[in-house]
């Protein structure tokens, strides 16, 4: 049998907060064995959502004012990459917003692949001038989009997805999207779990995905329902605006592994961060989290905290 390795997840909010260390066991995917691991390896994984069209900081009527805007996310990317080169970056959806005309959509979407996305899912507000002007877009744009169908019949057994390689890692993004789901978010839970976890295992086997992340755009409850539910996912990233003290949460699944699950705020308010550590045979040995509050270098954590418990309210 293989063996499985404990390891350690860390949170941690903010530079200078303070870090909680919890032991867990390996996730969905296992390597063979390999001891002692010499050497280890670091993938980090960024996401953001719902950032609806903001460009600049919120303002001073906003809640989160002073936070957020995808050009304070785009100074936040440049700083991280120039020390990790090799950072995925992810957006779950809603990068347009709902009322943005089609120019204003377009010029959004030039500045987004100027930020240098890896993958962008489409969210309802990004398709809400319909699936051509979208795809025009995109095509003038260049952002990289995580392929999407118009309707999911249950029975057709995948979700759409991505395939992105980064040094040794294969990262598989599976869409679970509204859009990807459309006709299908009214079903049981059940169904569309059994959906995610075959595109999974699909992406695991025959695609020799080491890491398996789905995005998924419905309430924080039905997101861990599915992560619940799900096999072979290591990452369930959501578009819930849910910025709280844990920004990101560890279950256990069906056949009892981790699986995390990530939000970020809504409108660029934080970016969620998740640090993957291999060793030599590419099994997961560590992981830490964190979330990192765009254009907040000259506010206190605890005043972040302050005005996010208010957000949340």
């Amino acid at each position: 049998m293989t063996n499985r390795r404990d390891f350690l997840v860390r949170f941690t909010m903010a530079a200078g907060a303070v870090s909680i260390l919890k032991p867990l066991n390996a996730f969905a995917s296992v390597g063979g064995k390999c001891l002692p691991p010499t050497r280890t390896s670091m993938l980090t994984i960024l996401h953001t959502a719902n950032i609806q069209g903001q460009w600049s900081s919120l303002g001073i009527t906003e809640k989160l004012s002073g936070l957020g805007g995808l050009q304070n996310i785009t100074e936040k990317l440049a700083g991280i990459r120039n020390e990790n080169p090799s950072a995925v970056v992810i957006d779950a959806g809603n990068m347009s917003g709902c009322r943005q005309t089609r120019e204003e959509r377009l010029n959004f979407y030039k500045r987004v692949s100027n930020a240098a996305y890896d993958a962008v899912v489409p969210g309802w507000t990004d398709l809400a001038l319909g699936t051509t002007c979208f795809a025009e877009i995109v095509n003038a744009s260049g952002v990289k989009i995580v392929p999407y169908i118009k309707q999911l019949g249950i029975n057709t057994g995948l979700l759409p997805y991505s395939i992105l390689k980064k040094g040794k890692a294969c990262i598989g993004i599976i869409n679970a999207g509204i859009p990807a789901l459309k006709g299908a978010q009214n079903t049981s839970t059940l169904p569309l779990a059994v959906v995610i976890n075959q595109t999974a295992q699909l992406l695991r086997s025959s695609k020799n995905c080491t890491l398996i992340i789905c995005v998924v755009q419905s309430s924080d409850k039905k997101c861990l329902k599915l992560a619940g539910l799900s096999a072979g996912i290591d990452v369930m990233i959501s578009t819930v605006g849910k910025t709280s003290l844990h920004n990101t949460e560890v279950i256990r699944n069906k056949s009892n592994h981790e699986v995390i699950i990530s939000y970020a705020g809504a409108k660029g308010a934080m970016i969620s961060r998740i640090d993957f550590t291999f060793n030599e045979c590419g099994e997961k040995i560590n992981v830490a989290s964190k979330a990192i509050f765009t254009g907040a270098e000259d506010e206190s954590y605890a005043g972040i905290l302050k005005r996010y418990a208010a957000y949340n309210a």
